[in-house]
């Protein structure tokens, strides 16, 4: 089982099998996303500005890896989402740009599981 780190999901993650498989999706909060991949994880985030917020909010390493994944049974895929636009890859964020998402909750976790 791998657990791994993204900003989101896609069907091009799922096996490459023939069958259904069933996709669980359940909002976790920041504490359970840092249970969870606090046991070891892989980081797919491939933003930097992103990976720096998730670090701040998990209290944690999250490495830049623009990877593409696929996903086994068993395996956890936790998303991090920011509530708060998108951002841009040529300008740093301040501070208080920074503070701001932190403290108002501007972002969401989510993970997500496959099923047989």
């Amino acid at each position: 089982m791998t657990t791994y780190l993204s900003t989101a999901f896609s069907l091009q993650m799922l096996p490459e099998e023939d069958g259904e498989v069933t996709i669980k999706v359940r909002r976790v909060t920041a504490e359970e996303a840092r249970e969870l991949l606090s046991r070891g994880f892989v980081s797919v985030v491939g933003h930097e500005l992103t990976a720096a917020i998730a670090s701040s909010i998990l209290g944690m390493n999250v490495a830049v890896n623009r990877a593409a994944i696929k996903l086994g049974r068993g395996d956890v895929l936790v998303v991090f989402q920011l509530l708060y636009g998108r951002l841009n890859q040529t300008r740093e964020l301040t501070k208080q740009e920074v503070d701001e998402i932190i403290n108002k909750g501007l972002y969401a976790f989510f993970m997500v599981t496959i099923k047989s």
